[in-house]
């Protein structure tokens, strides 16, 4: 019998209240006791910011950075899966890393987490996914190539900064 003070019955105790999933193995039918359920770690938006100013958040770094063509585009009525985009060009390999680190590190001490982030600065494309703004940083080459502003072109032009 386990002392109810013993460190091991605590366990089991906490453990018991846990919710509880049955699997079947070989035709028995088992209990597999899981952890409590934590927070989720979904990212998590500042209620203070709206994505408005995450957008004009994301162009200020931008403009520090020495991006070349910004754009700030809203595309709220023509997108299903953002409001925002912010589209800028780098000179290099370098810059196009630097400029999406600053823009990441700057919306995430705002408040305002990051969904996803996809690219490689050698692929000259780095897209930073904030759900509610989506931060294009390209080459100039696949800029050119890919034409965002085209594929968007019904969205309206807030800003744009040469």
């Amino acid at each position: 019998m386990l002392d109810r003070k013993s460190p091991l019955h605590q366990r089991l105790a906490r453990a018991s209240q846990a919710p509880a999933t049955r699997a079947r193995y070989n035709g028995w039918v088992t209990s597999i006791m899981t952890a409590p359920e934590t927070p989720s770690d979904s990212p998590s938006k500042s209620p203070e910011m709206t994505a408005n100013q995450a957008a004009r958040l994301a162009l200020d770094v931008a403009s520090d950075g020495q991006a070349s063509d910004i754009v700030l585009l809203d595309v709220r009525g023509v997108s299903g899966f953002t409001d925002y985009m912010v589209i800028m060009s780098a000179n290099s390999a370098r810059q196009t890393r630097a400029l999406a680190d600053h823009v990441e590190d700057q919306l995430i001490k705002a408040g305002y987490g990051i969904h996803h982030r996809e690219g490689t600065p050698d692929s000259g494309w780095i897209l930073l996914d904030f759900a509610d703004v989506v931060v294009h940083v390209f080459s100039e080459t696949q800029r050119e190539y890919y034409r965002l502003e085209q594929v968007w072109k019904t969205a309206k032009e807030m800003v744009r900064l040469q």
